[in-house]
């Protein structure tokens, strides 16, 4: 292949490039991406239920049942 030939692909390759990114909408060649894929939906959602499992364990324990009866017993100290 001579050297002209070279430029030339490589100039209808980079047109191409150029073309499939002002298509998408963005000029530097990242897409923009509004939401998530399936997978991250999934890992978002094991994520959440896991985050509210630790949360409930937390809600149910005698430390969380200590905290709130100290902040009540402050709280009525306080204005008693």
């Amino acid at each position: 292949m001579t050297k002209l030939r070279e430029i030339r692909l490589t100039d209808r390759i980079s047109a191409r490039i150029a073309s499939r990114t002002a298509l998408a909408g963005d000029d530097e060649g990242r897409h923009d991406e509004a939401g998530m894929a399936t997978v991250e939906y999934a890992v978002g959602i094991i994520g959440a239920g896991c985050a509210a499992g630790i949360l409930i364990k937390f809600l149910k324990s005698d430390a969380f049942f200590q905290i709130i009866k100290n902040v009540v017993n402050k709280a009525v100290d306080a204005f008693v």
